[in-house]
């Protein structure tokens, strides 16, 4: 069942839509206890077996919208692939569990969409396994510091704040962005300001309990865009091409819709031009007189 579940979500990655099992059907080896009663002991009895699943497999349906696959075995042997995946699937568990729950229910209210991309590029990262910020001996020694200035009944709540020695949501973004390098800059331009918007909206939702500062719209090119990102580390950790990668951008995907949402929202701001120095050549006609 894992192995069927697996692959599943595999075609999901590569289409970024939710998919199904049409059927599954087991074959129980050769019955020895009914060698005497049976004429046919020897076939194997094939059973269907019936499960709960979020997405009901509809065969005869046509998608309204065909989109193209991200991933194919063109891109990568299915001999190397499949292993790939099962080592990939297990690592980024929690990652994978987000970044399909987002095509496996898409519509409904954005904010817990907008938790749930940003969540599953944290968690991505953090099973990246990324190296402290500081050196573990230098923060022991500045907690300790810390510690010992403020008074007895605030140290519990300041030991809770210093807690962890790990890189910021902020320094995580960052280094999503950063390890897909030309990809990255093709789905997000300007990744300071998608890591502004990413961090902002999802601990506004999460701590403050609002979005007031952002428009739907904008809200909405955060999750696709974040989930872009996730996405494309996921191949990366595949073994995709980059050439490949910066195709399924350009086509007409899931990924290229981001790309243009992310050009549309995360762009580089255009430099002002810059007033002309003025010159004896370019002073006002009065002074060259």
């Amino acid at each position: 069942m894992e192995l069927w579940t697996s692959t599943m979500h595999l075609l999901s990655l590569s289409t970024q839509t939710a998919n199904a099992l049409i059927r599954t059907t087991l074959h129980l080896p050769p019955d020895e206890g009914r060698r005497e009663r049976h004429p046919e002991w020897t076939e194997r009895r094939a059973i269907d077996v019936y499960s709960h699943w979020l997405k009901v497999a509809e065969p005869g349906k046509k998608e309204k919208y065909p989109r193209p696959f991200i991933l194919t075995l063109a891109d990568v042997p299915f001999s190397e692939l499949l292993p790939r995946w099962m080592e990939v699937k297990d690592r980024f568990a929690p990652t994978r569990a987000m970044i399909l729950g987002l095509r496996y229910a898409e519509g409904g209210y954005l904010e817990p969409r907008v938790i749930t991309a940003v969540g599953a590029a944290e968690s991505m990262h953090r099973a990246l396994d990324p190296a402290p910020p500081i050196p573990d001996d230098e923060f022991k020694v500045i907690r300790s510091l810390l510690l010992d200035t403020v008074p007895v009944e605030r140290k519990q709540w300041l030991h809770g704040l210093l807690i962890r020695n790990e890189p910021s949501l902020k320094m995580r973004l960052a280094d999503l962005i950063e390890r897909l390098g030309e990809v990255g800059t093709s789905v997000v331009p300007d990744p300071k300001k998608w890591i502004k918007a990413a961090v902002n909206a999802r601990d506004t939702l999460a701590h403050v309990g609002r979005t007031s500062d952002y428009t739907l719209h904008e809200l909405h090119a955060v999750v696709e865009v974040t989930a872009a990102v996730v996405v494309l580390n996921l191949l990366h950790e595949l073994g995709v091409p980059e050439e490949r990668m910066l195709t399924a951008v350009t086509d007409k995907g899931t990924l290229s819709q981001a790309a243009r949402l992310g050009r549309e929202y995360f762009a580089v701001d255009e430099a002002e031009p810059q007033a002309p120095e003025e010159t004896p050549d370019s002073a006002p006609a009065s002074e060259l007189r």
